[in-house]
C-alpha cells in the first residue's frame, strides 16, 4: 500500500510540476514541436471533462470529477481490504493519481491544463478519413495525467477480460 500511495503521488506531482512548466513556456498561444513536428506541445485550458465533455457547467465537471475521484480511492481500498492482486492496486494508484492531479486543477483553477497533441495521427487519419477527422484527432490534446489515467484504465480492462475468460 505504502508503494502505491508514493505511486500516486509521483505521478501527481510529475503531472502538477509539467503543467507548470506548460503554463510558463506556452504562453500566448505558441506551439513547440518535437520529433520532426511529430508532436506538437501547446497550452490548452480544458473547462469540461474529457474532450471538453460539458464544458458549459464547469461546477458540475468539478462535482462529476471528485465523485469519480473519490469513487476510486474507494475502489481502491475495497480492493486492498479484499485481497486483491497487486498489479491491479497499483494500477488504481496510477488512475487515482492522475484523477486527482486533474481534480485539483479544475477545483484550484476552474480548468485542466493539457499541453501535448500527437499532429503525425492527425496527418495519417487525414490521409485515410479526410481532413475533417484528421484535424479533429489530431486537435487533442493531453497531460501526463491523461496517459496513466487511460493506462491504467487499459490495463484493468484487459486483466478483468482475460481473468473472466479463465
Amino acid at each position: 500500500m505504502f508503494k502505491d500511495i508514493i505511486c500516486s503521488a509521483g505521478v501527481f506531482l510529475l503531472d502538477s510540476a509539467v503543467k507548470h512548466q506548460a503554463e510558463e513556456r506556452l504562453k500566448g498561444g505558441s506551439e513547440k514541436y518535437l520529433f520532426k513536428r511529430r508532436i506538437k506541445l501547446k497550452l490548452h485550458h480544458n473547462h469540461g471533462a474529457m474532450l471538453n465533455f460539458n464544458d458549459r457547467d464547469p461546477k458540475a465537471v468539478k462535482i462529476m470529477s471528485c465523485g469519480l475521484t473519490g469513487a476510486l480511492i474507494s475502489a481502491y481500498i475495497l480492493s486492498f481490504i479484499c485481497g486483491k492482486d497487486s498489479r491491479r492496486l497499483r494500477a488504481l494508484a496510477l488512475i487515482i493519481g492522475g484523477a486527482a492531479s486533474n481534480t485539483l486543477d479544475r477545483i484550484n483553477k476552474g480548468f485542466v491544463t493539457d499541453y501535448v497533441s500527437f499532429s503525425f495521427i492527425g496527418d495519417r487519419l487525414s490521409r485515410l478519413f479526410g481532413k475533417k477527422a484528421g484535424k479533429y484527432i489530431g486537435g487533442i490534446v493531453f497531460n501526463i495525467s491523461d496517459f496513466f489515467i487511460i493506462g491504467g484504465t487499459l490495463y484493468l480492462m484487459i486483466r478483468e477480460i482475460s481473468e473472466g475468460e479463465s
